[in-house]
């Protein structure tokens, strides 16, 4: 990345700004303002700290039990934002490999630094679009149904 990010400036008019430095943001110009749409790669910020959700992919891509996986945010920009990993396992003689949640982070914990170290979603498969693309809101919509409900209560206190 560190070759590539500094570029040629084509808006130069000094010469004192003949460079520009690449950030990875991913936005336009429309009547001289500029809109910011998001960014090229898989960064995103996660309680303050830069993640690249692709590189915990590749991190637990490489563990021997995983035949496919993809991570997520799950409730993006939000107080409560949390890495998702969503993990398909390894099947031998047609049966799935079982491999508990906890025993897959605590492996990641070897490799990742822990605020990398994402919740562990194991699914039968990754769920595809008909365009063969990772189908992201049902892998979600699966994470969100199996979080725990809370118990919504109202109180109401009355005097006369």
């Amino acid at each position: 990345r560190a070759l590539y990010s500094f570029t040629e400036n084509p808006f130069k008019n000094d010469e004192n700004f003949k460079r520009l430095y690449h950030t990875g943001d991913f936005g336009f110009i429309r009547d001289g303002l500029l809109y910011f749409e998001g960014r090229e790669d898989s960064q995103v910020k996660v309680n303050g700290n830069r993640v690249d959700l692709e590189e915990i992919s590749a991190v637990v891509n490489k563990l021997e039990f995983i035949h496919e996986s993809v991570t997520f945010t799950f409730h993006s920009s939000l107080p409560d934002q949390t890495i998702v990993t969503f993990i398909a396992l390894k099947r031998i003689y047609d049966k799935q490999l079982m491999k508990d949640p906890e025993a897959i982070a605590g492996d990641l914990n070897k490799l990742l630094v822990d605020f990398m170290i994402p919740k562990i979603f194991i699914v039968e498969n990754i769920p595809r679009l008909n365009n063969g693309k990772i189908d992201k809101q049902e892998l979600l919509h699966l994470y969100e149904n199996s979080l725990p409900k809370e118990d919504v209560s109202l109180k109401i206190n009355i005097k006369f």
